[in-house]
C-alpha cells in the first residue's frame, strides 16, 4: 500500500506495534537530499589537526530494522510530512547507510593546534609544505572522529516498511511505503519504480 500522507501512513502501521512482527525500514533519499558532515583528527609536523568536510550523498539508501526503529519512525512522522523530515533527533545515523552512491568531499574547516590543545597558525615553511601537498592529503591520512547526517528541506523521496509475522511461516510480507507528492506517480504499490515509455 502506498501513502502520500503522513497520518494515514501512521494509522495504517500503528497495529504492527507488536513483538510478533518483523520490521525492515528502507529509507531512500532524494538525489543529493542527504549531506554527511565528518570531522576527522590527525598528526601532521608535530602538531595535531582538526579537519571538517561536507559530502553530498548521490543516491542514499538507509535501512534500520527492529519495533523500536518503526517507533522511532512514527514519532518522528507524527504532524510531519515526508517532506519536512529533517535529523534533528538523529532519527538516521551513518550506521544506517546501506548505499550512498558516493559524492567529493568540500573541506570546510582545517585547524592545527599544539601540544596543549591551543590552535595556531602555520609558519611559512609549513603552509608552503601543506599548500604543496594540499589539504586532500591531510584529510586521507586523519581519523574519523564523528560523522554526522544532515537531511535537507524534500530531502527523502520515499519510506518502506516491510512487516511479516514472525510467528506465522506462512504469512506475507506487507509493504506500506510513504512517498514524496513528487514523486507519487513514479512508483506501484511495492515500491517499485514505474517505467513509463
Amino acid at each position: 500500500m502506498k501513502f502520500k500522507n503522513s497520518k494515514t501512513f501512521i494509522e495504517n502501521l500503528e497495529k504492527y506495534k507488536q513483538t510478533k512482527y518483523s520490521v525492515i525500514i528502507e529509507i531512500y533519499a532524494t538525489r543529493y537530499g542527504i549531506t554527511e558532515h565528518v570531522t576527522r583528527t590527525g598528526e601532521w609536523l608535530d602538531k595535531s589537526y582538526i579537519i571538517e568536510g561536507s559530502i553530498e550523498l548521490k543516491n542514499v539508501k538507509l535501512v534500520q530494522s527492529g519495533l523500536d526503529s518503526l517507533e522511532f519512525l512514527l514519532q518522528e512522522l507524527d504532524n510531519k510530512e515526508i517532506s519536512e523530515i529533517n535529523n534533528d533527533n538523529d532519527f538516521i545515523g551513518v550506521g544506517d547507510i546501506e548505499d550512498d552512491g558516493g559524492g567529493n568531499v568540500d573541506i570546510d574547516v582545517l585547524e592545527f593546534s599544539d601540544q596543549d590543545g591551543n590552535f595556531i597558525e602555520l609558519n611559512d615553511d609549513e603552509q608552503n609544505e601543506l599548500d604543496e601537498i594540499g589539504e586532500w592529503e591531510l584529510y586521507d591520512l586523519a581519523d574519523d572522529s564523528e560523522s554526522i547526517l544532515q537531511i535537507k528541506n524534500n530531502g527523502i523521496e520515499r519510506i518502506v516498511v516491510k512487516i511479516t509475522d514472525s510467528t506465522d511461516i506462512k504469512s506475507e510480507e506487507k509493504i506500506f511505503i510513504l512517498i514524496s507528492n513528487e514523486k507519487y506517480k513514479d512508483f506501484d504499490e511495492n515500491g517499485k519504480y514505474i517505467i513509463s515509455l
